[in-house]
């Protein structure tokens, strides 16, 4: 039976060590993440901003959005080649109120020939300028966009200038009559990067949820220590009102919740004294009734021996009177020795002996009581505190049941334990009672006679014993 170990008594390998920042009151520290929160996602949009969006649009230039500048560069060629060039105006209006940007036709000299865009900024028209096929060099790659105005290759760029983004195609050769016309640039300008979903094709949105999951991972060290604190005090309340005065939490800063895990340490540690001292202080009168209870026992007996017939009845009454009381004490001795953990020695037991003893010490007959043990079954315990639970649960269950009915003990094992049931055919208990039985001198019955038995002990005394032996 090795000993139950609570979550608190167990390291966490999750607890996070006491900082400078844990020292500052709770209302500060979340106050102090809100605004790093703030600071963080304004600190992204302000680079993403201020880079023009290079590395993304880089990386989406490389991809699906170099494909969609190559697909509308062969509708705009094909709509161009179908038409005279005084009607290019209207073809490219037509793609503007489609993709709500601006359309234009520019030759690769910079000269302007149709479109909204007439005078382009000249930092633009350079790019136009240099927009020209060329063979790309021997393995060469891009493996990203360099500072500047954005390009990939020949065939494309962007450039942000003057709030607007510029994005220049190259188009095929446009048919002209019996001729092909030399080359042409198509550039584009929107005032979203967006840019009618040929660059970037993310909505509110996308947006909207990029930053509630970056607030969530940047919130999540502050809310995790939070929880794991009050998860961790939790438990060790939870084991402490189970008696387990032993338990501590461990230490978590100097804020609020610091200061309640050192507050939990200090309320277990007083109760931890008290009850030590509380059965200290039985044992203590327990053992002074000793000698009194012995001497009126053997007074009783000379009293017995010279009192005349009369007074027969009257001396035996008071001879089970200190029958009892001195079987109280030894009660009350044993519940303290148990409790205090005095004199204990643990050892591997086999079950099946000592359950058998404790029943002949009980005198419940053998024709009642079934056993019903897995092979070699052995505990981890002291033989005379297990001895002592058992049979106190025995003499409960044969009292009970009336002295006729059949007891049924089972042993199981389960995860390196062993669990005990002791089974019986009584009347039971009241379900509002079951949690207080272990209680010391809680008694079902409001009358303590003779007749009704016990002291209000036993259970208690079950309880102090297997938690000596490192049971529950």
């Amino acid at each position: 039976m090795p000993p139950d170990l609570t979550a608190t008594e167990r390291p966490r390998r999750s607890q996070l060590r006491p900082a400078l920042f844990f020292s500052l009151p709770l209302g500060l520290q979340i106050l102090s993440w809100f605004f790093l929160n703030i600071l963080l996602l304004g600190s992204v949009a302000a680079l993403a901003l201020f880079t023009e969006f290079r590395p993304v649009l880089g990386a989406l230039m490389q991809g699906k959005v170099g494909h969609r500048l190559s697909a509308l560069a062969g509708e705009v060629t094909e709509a161009l080649s179908q038409t005279s060039q005084p009607e290019w105006n209207n073809v490219l209006d037509s793609f503007a109120e489609t993709y709500g940007v601006q359309f234009s036709l520019f030759r690769s000299d910079g000269a302007w020939q149709a479109g909204e865009i007439a005078h382009p900024p000249p930092s633009v028209l350079a790019k136009v300028r240099e927009l020209v096929p060329r063979p790309p060099p021997p393995h060469s790659t891009i493996p990203g966009l360099p500072p500047g105005p954005t390009s990939l290759g020949n065939r494309h760029f962007v450039l942000h200038h003057e709030n607007l983004y510029w994005i220049g195609v190259h188009l095929s050769p446009i048919p002209d009559g019996r001729r092909q016309r030399g080359p042409t640039i198509l550039l584009l300008a929107s005032t979203s990067p967006k840019a009618g979903g040929l660059l970037l094709q993310f909505t509110s949105w996308w947006i909207a949820a990029l930053v509630l999951l970056a607030s969530a991972l940047f919130w999540i060290p502050l809310v995790r220590r939070i929880t794991l604190s009050l998860r961790t005090m939790k438990d060790a309340a939870e084991s402490m009102a189970a008696g387990h005065f032993e338990t501590r939490v461990s230490p978590q800063g100097r804020d609020e919740l610091g200061n309640l895990g050192e507050s939990l340490n200090h309320l277990a540690a007083q109760l931890q004294d008290f009850v030590s001292g509380q059965k200290r202080f039985l044992g203590d009168i327990a053992h002074e009734l000793c000698s009194p209870v012995a001497r009126m026992e053997w007074s009783l007996g000379i009293l017995e021996q010279q009192a005349g017939a009369p007074l027969q009845e009257a001396v035996q009454d008071v001879r089970e009177e200190v029958a009892q009381m001195s079987k109280l004490i030894e009660e009350l001795l044993c519940f303290t020795k148990a409790g205090l953990h005095a004199e204990i020695h643990l050892e591997p037991l086999d079950l099946a002996p000592i359950l058998e003893q404790a029943a002949r010490q009980e005198g419940i007959p053998q024709h009642l009581l079934q056993i019903d043990l897995p092979p070699e079954s052995r505990v981890f315990a002291d033989a005379h505190l297990l001895k002592r639970a058992v049979a106190n649960v025995l003499r409960n269950a044969f009292r009970y049941s009336g002295g006729s009915l059949p007891i049924r003990i089972e042993a199981r094992s389960a995860a390196q334990r062993v669990v005990l049931h002791i089974l019986d055919e009584g009347p039971g208990v009241p379900k509002e009672m079951i949690h207080r039985l272990c209680e010391p001198f809680f008694r079902p019955e409001t009358a303590r006679t003779r007749e009704t038995g016990g002291t209000g002990l036993g259970l208690a005394i079950v309880k102090s014993c297997l938690e000596a032996c490192g049971g529950s």
